[in-house]
């Protein structure tokens, strides 16, 4: 009898831990592949935010003639490149703050730099804005500087909007994407 007792012992033993590494198995996978879907989405975003504020679509809505073209790729492709750098270094720092939080015991002066970093980015990132917005300003008519007024209005508004839903809902703001595992 109790070799009997012994030997169902060790086969629920055998089935927990068999239970267990499927369940481990199932979990790695699944970040994996949430992890690629991720670096997807963060990649799209980033192109499509950079096709959206293309020079032909300025050009389109604010009716550009060849020398304001000429002027505004000037200082457009400048723009462009520098709000591309700091939106990644944006989403990583997001990122990695939201890896430093799901810790079991955070660094909170590691969570505070990340903070300043965040912080710090952003409004380097408005300060091109606004220049990139007065470039355009200095080169358009009257008329074009009041479509360009709306432009802007929609994108600060969009802005705000997405900044006042909560972190899990910032469309390509950083937190509603999840880690990319140290892939950058």
């Amino acid at each position: 009898m109790k070799n009997r007792t012994k030997n169902r012992v060790l086969t629920y033993a055998v089935i927990a831990l068999a239970v267990m590494n499927i369940a481990t198995f199932a979990t790695i996978g699944y970040h994996v592949y949430h992890s690629e879907e991720d670096q997807t989405a963060v990649s799209n975003q980033i192109e499509g935010d950079a096709q959206a504020y293309s020079d032909r679509y300025f050009r389109d809505r604010l009716g550009f003639t060849a020398q304001q073209m000429t002027s505004f790729k000037a200082f457009s492709t400048d723009f462009r490149q520098q709000a591309r750098t700091i939106n990644q270094n944006l989403i990583q720092c997001r990122i990695s703050m939201m890896d430093e939080m799901e810790q079991v015991q955070p660094d909170l002066t590691k969570l505070e730099n990340l903070s300043d970093s965040i912080g710090r980015l952003h409004a380097s990132l408005k300060h091109y804005t606004y220049g990139f917005y007065l470039d355009i300003k200095e080169i358009s008519s009257e008329t074009q500087t009041q479509e360009l007024n709306s432009m802007f209005e929609e994108f600060f508004v969009n802005d705000y909007r997405m900044g006042s839903q909560g972190a899990g809902r910032q469309q390509g703001r950083g937190f509603g994407f999840r880690r990319q595992s140290g892939n950058q």
